[in-house]
This record gives C-alpha cells, sequence and structure tokens, in this order.
C-alpha cells in the first residue's frame, strides 16, 4: 500500500512511523501541501496512491474535495482521512472523519465510565467541530467555546447547527475564567497559542478537572505544565492520535493494527 500524511507544518507527524508500526505499511510519506492546494495536489495524484491521512489545515478542504464522504463526516464537513478508490482509469476519494472516534477513545481510556456535565472547548475550527461532535457523542450536558473568532462559515457553530447542539460562546481572552466552571478542557488551539491563557492559571485549583490538549508537539505544553502544577488530570494529545490512527488503519486496511506497537512508537 502506498499513502502519506499532508499538512502544513508537517515535519513533526508521526504517522509514517504509526503506520509502520501498526500496519507494516513502510511507503508512506509526510508531504506539505499548505492550505489552497490539495484539491491541485489530489487532481494529479492519479491512481498510484491508495489514501491519505489529513492534517492541518487542510480538513475542511478534504472534506470540499471528497467525492463522497460519510454520514459523520458531512456533518462537521470535516474529513482527516481520504481513501482512494479506483474506478477504472479513474479514481473517487471517499472522506471520513476519524477525530471524532480518535477524541472519544482518548477520553473514555484515561477516564472510563466518567461523565462530564460542563465542557469547554478552545478554537472555532476543523478540530474543533470534530471535538463538539465527540463532546455530543459523550452526552456532555453542557459545552461552550472560546474562541478568536465567533462566527462564518467553516466553523464549529455551522458545525453546531448541524449536530443540533446548543452553545456557549466567548472570545478567546476570557477563556480563564470560564475554565473554573469546566469539568473538560479540549483544546484544539496550534502549540503556543493557549500560553497565554497557561499563564493565567496559576494559584488555581483544578483538582478533578481534565485537559485535552490536541496539540502534541512541543509535550508538554504550557497549557498542559500549568494544568498539571494546578492539579488537574491531563489526556496527551498524542492518546488523540493514536486512537484516530487506529480507526484510520482500519479503513486503509480493512483490519486491525498492532496497538501495542503504535504505543511504543508514541
Amino acid at each position: 500500500m502506498r499513502g502519506a500524511v499532508l499538512g502544513d507544518p508537517i515535519a513533526h507527524s508521526l504517522s509514517p512511523r504509526l503506520y509502520a508500526a501498526g500496519a507494516g505499511i513502510s511507503d508512506f510519506s509526510k508531504i506539505k501541501i499548505s492550505a489552497g492546494e490539495l484539491a491541485d495536489f489530489l487532481e494529479k495524484a492519479g491512481t498510484k496512491w491508495d489514501g491519505f491521512a489529513v492534517t492541518m489545515p487542510l480538513k475542511r478542504e478534504a472534506f470540499n474535495c471528497a467525492d463522497m464522504a460519510d454520514d459523520l463526516a458531512q456533518k462537521v464537513q470535516v474529513v482527516n482521512t481520504l481513501i482512494c478508490q479506483p474506478l477504472g482509469k479513474s479514481r473517487m476519494f471517499i472522506g471520513f472523519n476519524t477525530d471524532i472516534g480518535g477524541i472519544v477513545n482518548a477520553i473514555t481510556e484515561i477516564a472510563p465510565g466518567r461523565s462530564y456535565k460542563k465542557a469547554l472547548i478552545l478554537g472555532s475550527g476543523a478540530t474543533a467541530s470534530s471535538a463538539l461532535a465527540a463532546l455530543a457523542q459523550l452526552k456532555v450536558a453542557e459545552i461552550e467555546v472560546c474562541a478568536r473568532r465567533l462566527a462564518g462559515p467553516g466553523t464549529v457553530f455551522a458545525t453546531a447547527h448541524n449536530l443540533g447542539v446548543s452553545l456557549s460562546t466567548h472570545l478567546l481572552a476570557a477563556a480563564p475564567e470560564h475554565i473554573q466552571d469546566t469539568d473538560l478542557l479540549i483544546s484544539t488551539l496550534p502549540a503556543g497559542v493557549a500560553d497565554e491563557i497557561a499563564a493565567q492559571l496559576a494559584g488555581t485549583d483544578l483538582t478533578g478537572k481534565f485537559l485535552l490538549d490536541v496539540a502534541y508537539d512541543p509535550y508538554p505544553s504550557r497549557l498542559v505544565a500549568a494544568w498539571q502544577a494546578a492539579g488537574g488530570s491531563v489526556i496527551p494529545g498524542k492518546l488523540m492520535l493514536l486512537h484516530q490512527a487506529i480507526l484510520q488503519m482500519r479503513l486503509f486496511t480493512g483490519k486491525d493494527p498492532d496497538v501495542e506497537q503504535m504505543r511504543q512508537v508514541l
């Protein structure tokens, strides 16, 4: 099989090592594709690829580029997996979202059976939309979003409408005052963007509260370090990466990957 992970930046991606360890796929590369370039790349890709993992900032573009998408991907309008289906001399791309299941499974691994009354999402982009769908699956009663952009197409707010989920919204600068009232925080912000929020957590008590920071490089982030220093529990971003990759590899290969080998890589 031949595949690749697409995104920008991409040098830090662990996907090729995970695919080698979990599914024995050695021909899995990293390709830098910047925003706005995905459609042209896929058009030129032809039939020589079996599929692609898609990361920031391409997950909404991937949805728009997919010839078909599964039901959940259609609701969130976010795709992180493109499977190539040959059609004679042509091909079609089928889109899936394994980030949602990856978030759900990462959270439940760390705190199995735990319920959350209130959750807060930092960010409003593609991964925030997947996080919202995951929280809906976990039946979180109350969900808030803190973001720099609080409206417009291609945001978590359009996803909330598609899912029939109610949201409370605040500007990102107000996040520290809302963290105290939440049971579960999911940061979908790029590395470093939450540093100012982390600095304001000093002296707070976050005992019994959980954080999933999806940015896993570098680790620990300042947000993770501040959360732990305040007594909070952490769900590592690499754990989300692992669980979404497990689901992704099943789509690529039709088989269960070697999860223990993947954990050793991480």
